[in-house]
């Protein structure tokens, strides 16, 4: 296996840490929700919330090929974007051509009103995305393709071109309004590191302490406590982030301890009574 192969197996991993749903699911239906996760939410303001999940990640029986069904949230244009991941150690061209043209073959059967040839949440998904985007004449059609298998001498351009070639006669929407993106391993690789240093803060994790009942409470919003800087370690090479750049203040022995210490205090018991 690669070593790009291998690090997307820890992010999976991750994800099935972090969020309960996800622990019970095939690496495939993660690695979907990672794929989205990295590709369009590396805002810090956009959050991809876990009860999304199952809404944006249709894959199952009669889906036609289609793995994932949003509306970009990083443009006004909220452009509609239809994606199929496979998670695989090796594919080739033959099945990355082949699974974008299902999935172009799939929204021009959905349009016309075949649902007979879909499960329900392709369809009851893909009913308001697709009205949302004929409402808005700035609407694009995005396919998307993600695996995790090398690129190797497979031509990105060569199948973006075929696709599209797919839509030139198609007189239901205009040719000049569908875009093709093929993700390699590299190219997700690359997604995922770009969000992690675009976010400032970290969604999820374990801090240890030194004991349970050390620690100086403030009402009901702050406490001191003694935490392993081990773990602050760990989680800032976990995720590659600027987890130091909040002010972080170091442990201050001798005579200057309990000015340092008083000085938090009253820090804290001000801003408690500023909001309340």
């Amino acid at each position: 296996m690669s070593t790009e192969y291998d690090y997307i197996a820890s992010k999976i991993k991750s994800l099935k840490d972090d969020y309960a749903s996800l622990r019970d699911k095939q690496d495939y239906y993660v690695f979907s929700v990672l794929c989205v996760k990295a590709n369009f939410y590396k805002d810090p303001s956009l959050i991809f919330y876990e009860e999304d999940f199952d809404d944006i990640v249709v894959d199952g029986k009669s889906d036609g090929g289609i793995d994932i069904l949003l509306s970009d949230p990083t443009n006004d244009r909220s452009d509609f974007v239809i994606g199929q991941s496979k998670f695989h150690e090796t594919i080739s061209y033959k099945e990355v051509s082949e699974a974008i043209k299902k999935m172009a073959d799939s929204y021009k059967d959905l349009r016309a009103g075949h649902y007979e040839f879909f499960n329900k949440q392709v369809v009851s998904r893909f009913i308001p995305l697709n009205a949302s985007t004929e409402a808005n004449k700035e609407s694009k059609i995005h396919f998307v393709f993600y695996t995790n298998a090398p690129k190797d001498k497979i031509q990105k351009k060569t199948i973006e071109k075929k696709i599209l070639k797919e839509f030139i006669d198609y007189e239901e929407i205009d040719s000049d309004k569908i875009e093709v993106s093929i993700l390699f391993a590299a190219d997700i690789l690359n997604e995922i590191k770009e969000a992690e240093s675009t976010k400032k803060i970290v969604e999820y994790g374990k801090i240890l302490i030194d004991n349970k009942n050390n620690y100086l409470l403030y009402g009901d919003d702050a406490v001191i406590v003694n935490v392993s800087a081990f773990s602050i370690k760990k989680l800032y090479a976990e995720h590659s982030i600027s987890l130091l750049t909040r002010n972080l203040r170091y442990h201050i022995k001798g005579k200057n301890e309990k000015r340092v210490d008083d000085g938090i205090s009253k820090t804290i018991k001000k801003v408690q009574k500023i909001f309340g």
